[in-house]
Parts: C-alpha cells; sequence; structure tokens
C-alpha cells in the first residue's frame, strides 16, 4: 500500500491505490475513519485528510451520471404560448426539464401538459398545465380594446366586455358585465384579443376569429358574432391580433399575416401578386411573409410586427417612426414591409408589441423595450423615445418569466409570480390605484400575488392567479367582469360565471379549410 507523504512547498499529496478507493467506496468514509484511528498518530493526520478529500470528490459526483445532457434550442406550446430558446450549458435553465430521449432540456415543465412540474407528473382529462401546477380552471386570461376573454382548461371560451361588433360571440351586441360563454368554439388552447376582434387558436391547429370583419382572415367585410374560420390557414401554432392587423405562425415556421397594412405590418413588399381580395395594401386573407426565417412566435402593434425566430433573434417589419423596429440607423420616414433582425438581441424567448414600442424578453430573465416613450411605456425611468432595445432596470432578483404591452403600457410577469406595470395610467389601466400618474418604472401591482398570466387591453388589463382566479382592473363598460359597469383603479375579483356553452359548437362553413390531423409541435433545430 503507497503512503502518504507532504513535500517541503506542497499539500498534501493523495496517492491512492486502487485497494484504498474500493475499500472507501465499499466500506464507506464512516469504516475507513474506524481504521484510522487505530493507526499511529503519525500518519492519522494525513489519513484523515485524505478521508474528508474522498468524501467531497465522491458527494460532488455522485449525481454526475444524472445530469442532463446539454440543452438545444426548443420551443414549448401551452395556454399563453411562451416559447423557450434555451442555450447550451451543464445543467437545465429554471423551468425546464430533460425529459425526452436523448437527456436534451426539451420540455417546459411550467406549461407541458405530460410533464408538469417534474417529469412523468402528467395532467389529467379536462386539466392544463398552468405555472408548474395541473389546473382544472381558468388557464389564460386576454383583454382586448374593450373587452376580455378567458379559457379553460377544458377548452372552453367565456368573454365580456363591449361587443358591437360581434367580438363576444353570438348571443347579442350590448355590453356584458360577467363572463359569458362563447358558443362555437370548442377544444380552444389559445386566445389573442384585438380591439373589435376576438381570435382562438385550436387544438386541431386552425384559428377562429369573431367581430370586426376586416380582421376575420375571410374574404368578407361584414362583422360576425358567430366565430369564422381563417381561410386557408392551418396547423397553427401562435397567433397575436392588433388595432389593424393579425399575424399567426404555423408549424413549418411559416408567418401569415392579413388585415390593415397601410405600414407594412403584413410584410408584403408589394402589391401586384397579391389578387383580387386585395384593396388599398390591405388584405383580407393572410398572406406569406416573405424574407422571414423560421419562427416561434408572433407580436402585432399598432402598425408593426415582430417575431421570435427559431434561431432565438428577433425580425420586426412595417412602421419605425418612433423606432419601434428597433433596428438602430433604419429609416423613420417610410415603411418597411421587409422583415429586419435586430442585432443586438440574441437568446430570447417572449415578445410583447405595443401601439408605438415592442419589448423582448431574454432567456435569462432580463427584459428589454423600444420605440416609442411618451408615457414612460418602455420602463426605463424617462420618457426618451429609444431605437434600439435596452435593457430594463428590475429590482433586484426578479426573473421575468412573462412580458405584456397594449398601447402606451407595459407590464412583466415575474417568476415568483409579481406583477409590475409602467407607462400610461390615465384610467387605471395599470391597477396601481386612484393614483393615474404615467408611470416610467416598473412598479408592482398592490395586494396581487401568485400571478400565473396576464393580458393587457388598451385602457384595462386582467391577471390570472395561480388558483385561477381572475382580477382585472382599468376602465369599466363591462371590462372588469364584476357585474357592474364601473371603473376599477385596483385588481377587482371577476364573477365566477365560467359555465360550458348551452349550444354544441356550430358546423363549420362550407368553404371552411379541411381539419388536419392535430399538427405535431415543431421540433428544435439540432
Amino acid at each position: 500500500m503507497r503512503r502518504y507523504t507532504r513535500r517541503a512547498g506542497e499539500g498534501l499529496t493523495a496517492i491512492k491505490s486502487g485497494l484504498e478507493l474500493a475499500f472507501f467506496v465499499v466500506g464507506g468514509p464512516g469504516r475507513m475513519l474506524r481504521a484510522v484511528l487505530r493507526e499511529p498518530a503519525d500518519r492519522r493526520r494525513q489519513r484523515i485528510l485524505l478521508i474528508a478529500s474522498l468524501a467531497l470528490g465522491v458527494s460532488a459526483c455522485a449525481p454526475c451520471s444524472q445530469r442532463p445532457q446539454p440543452p438545444v434550442e426548443e420551443k414549448t406550446d401551452g395556454g399563453g404560448k411562451a416559447p423557450k430558446i434555451v442555450a447550451a450549458g451543464p445543467s437545465c435553465p429554471v423551468g425546464f426539464g430533460a425529459c425526452g430521449e436523448g437527456g436534451a432540456c426539451d420540455v417546459d415543465l411550467d406549461r407541458d401538459d405530460a410533464h408538469c412540474g417534474a417529469c412523468g407528473q402528467s395532467c389529467g382529462d379536462g386539466q392544463r398545465c398552468l405555472a408548474g401546477s395541473c389546473q382544472s380552471g381558468v388557464v389564460q386570461v386576454a383583454a382586448g380594446g374593450s373587452h376580455s376573454c378567458a379559457l379553460t382548461a377544458a377548452g372552453q371560451v367565456s368573454c365580456w366586455g363591449l361587443g358591437s361588433l360581434g367580438q363576444l360571440g353570438p348571443g347579442g351586441r350590448a355590453a356584458r358585465l360577467r363572463p359569458s360563454p362563447v358558443e362555437g368554439l370548442a377544444d380552444i388552447v389559445q386566445l389573442a384579443l384585438g380591439r373589435d376582434v376576438s381570435c382562438a387558436r385550436a387544438r386541431d391547429g386552425r384559428l377562429w376569429c369573431m367581430g370586426d370583419g376586416g380582421l376575420l382572415g375571410r374574404d368578407e367585410p361584414a362583422p360576425n358574432a358567430r366565430p369564422q374560420p381563417v381561410s386557408g390557414l392551418v396547423g397553427a401554432i401562435d397567433v397575436s391580433v392588433s388595432i389593424n392587423h393579425a399575424c399567426a405562425v404555423v408549424s413549418d415556421g411559416a408567418v401569415y399575416c392579413w388585415g390593415g397594412n397601410v405600414a407594412g405590418q403584413l410584410g408584403d413588399a408589394g402589391v401586384a401578386d397579391a389578387g383580387s381580395h386585395k384593396a388599398g395594401g390591405n388584405s383580407s386573407l393572410p398572406m406569406r411573409v416573405r424574407g422571414l426565417g423560421p419562427a416561434w412566435a408572433i407580436a402585432t402593434g399598432g402598425a408593426h410586427s415582430c417575431a421570435l425566430l427559431r434561431s432565438g433573434q428577433v425580425a420586426c417589419w412595417g412602421d419605425n417612426r418612433f423606432g419601434q423596429l428597433g433596428v438602430p440607423g433604419l429609416d423613420a420616414d417610410h415603411p418597411h414591409p421587409d422583415p429586419h433582425l435586430l442585432p443586438e438581441l440574441e437568446q430570447v424567448e417572449g415578445l410583447a408589441a405595443g401601439r408605438f414600442h415592442s419589448c423582448a424578453r431574454r432567456r435569462d430573465g432580463a427584459l428589454f423595450c423600444w420605440g416609442r416613450n411618451r408615457a414612460g411605456q418602455l420602463g426605463l425611468g424617462d420618457l426618451e423615445e429609444r431605437r434600439k432595445p435596452t435593457q430594463l432596470k428590475l429590482p433586484e432578483g426578479l426573473h421575468v418569466a412573462a412580458v405584456a404591452a397594449r398601447e402606451r403600457q407595459s407590464c412583466a410577469l415575474g417568476r415568483d409570480g409579481q406583477l409590475l406595470c409602467w407607462g400610461d395610467g390615465e384610467g387605471g389601466r395599470l391597477g396601481l390605484g386612484e393614483d393615474e400618474r404615467d408611470r416610467p418604472v416598473p412598479t408592482r401591482l398592490p395586494g396581487l400575488s401568485a400571478v400565473a398570466g396576464v393580458g393587457v387591453g388598451e385602457s384595462h388589463g386582467c391577471a390570472l392567479r395561480r388558483d385561477g382566479a381572475m382580477r382585472c382592473f382599468g376602465l369599466g363598460d363591462g371590462r372588469i367582469g364584476d357585474g357592474s359597469d364601473e371603473a376599477r383603479p385596483l385588481p377587482t375579483p371577476v364573477a365566477n360565471a365560467l359555465a360550458p356553452p348551452a349550444v354544441p359548437p356550430a358546423v363549420p362553413p362550407a368553404d371552411a379549410p379541411a381539419v388536419p390531423p392535430a399538427p405535431a409541435e415543431p421540433q428544435p433545430p439540432k
């Protein structure tokens, strides 16, 4: 057996023989320590130091074989559509798990129904994964121009507020002060609300919209209160609706847009090949955005659009008068229908867009905003315009899990359940109380915790708690859903009236596209 000696100018050198290592591993440090205590005093100290070093080494290496392989870029879906771009590293990022074959960090434990909160922990029938736990109630809340909608784990939709163009669904266009089930929608997995339109993405990849005729994605200009399928669009994995245009991402990463195109927000560089449905640059039918790489998600602003690409980069197009495209040096006097990559943004996993500003959430929880800032909607502590992404100073330790924006306000949801909002405070639309001052810095909403989702409308907002309860704030006219038409400057409980529809879903129109098999979620690039 080899000796352990201490040489001048050197630390203890442990020359371990195979016999001693086997003795340590099989018998454990306790048995080895007892043997050492029987040895002469001059050797005891060196052996005790060796045991300590071996114990630390084995303790540190015990889980080595269990570490996940370096993660790859991935995208997941669920409820609010939160795509994730993951960089390689020694372990999975917060909220991800290596549950699949090969040990890649390819499962979003916060939203994956088959691995909710932990690998192998699946949600049962009628449940959806929300913030890492299985829920049977509301799993998404969305806010539009003057209305709100909620989505349940069972795929049912209820809406409330003003419905003059049919954005609340069948049953008349009078204001509804409480959530009212939408007939004709079933098996829905995502909601997207615009000013006067509501769109829903079904599990089979089809999109349904109701309300403003110009945003229904059909060659019919008239408003319609009954949900209509967006013509020719199948396999959708994300959708976003704004004031006068909408965009969707399909399973192969292509992006399609429809609606108004005054500033090139549809991404169409010309009108010659657009067909008869094109008028004045607008398009009532979905048009594929050209010059754009495969995308995971989409965000639509007032007259601009931004896509989150599968590379983790961001590309924007359309109106750039206030720098909302985020590309330094890009001309502000003319529309930009061709997508432009933002050179300073990488590893992005979430996007949001207001009327004249945009925000991006990076994988590490950092948040960046750019564009117009007259009401402090960039959250940078001043009112100065920014023409390139600028990082916000957030409360120490806050890891942003979601970002939302509309008009002149923005909100960020922390992984710890905090909700912070900033920007235009008029009418209590920030949920910060009677004080209607603009807030140029992120400010936490009082009395609201354990938040799992947020929807920002033009003059109100709504938050979804982890227990499925909803709170809305801002202007009234039914937007709040508490049974009154009063404004609420603080988060106020929404009436619990989310019953299933009274009649079966409507039969699709004869010209609706055939429903393909449920599209498989796209796999991340290798």
